[in-house]
């Protein structure tokens, strides 16, 4: 093959040639190294939490007085649970023993 064969296929294809065809192999392989390396596990980490955080972005905080009343109803049920459970007579036989 003719040098001027070589640059028709090179000015067809990408442009101009390169000067160097052996560098330019090097280069191209150094390119297909560098697309098959894997996403840093950073990124790929970085997608579900940033996902997380868009949607609990868009549920509303809860104001002082709902927060209180929760906690209030959650006081009220566990003071109704520990008196069902101390009105069993196998818990207050076990619990004067």
């Amino acid at each position: 093959m003719t040098e001027g064969y070589l640059d028709t296929i090179w000015d067809r294809q990408e442009g101009a040639p390169p000067e160097n065809f052996e560098e330019a192999a090097e280069d191209d392989i150094h390119e297909d190294e560098e697309e098959k390396k894997p996403a840093p596990k950073e990124l790929v980490a970085d997608v579900p939490l940033k996902i997380y955080l868009k949607e609990i972005g868009q549920v509303p905080l809860l104001t002082r007085e709902a927060e209180t009343l929760i906690a209030m109803t959650i006081e009220q049920g566990k003071e109704k649970i520990t008196g069902i459970i101390f009105m069993m007579p196998f818990v207050v036989s076990k619990e004067k023993a």
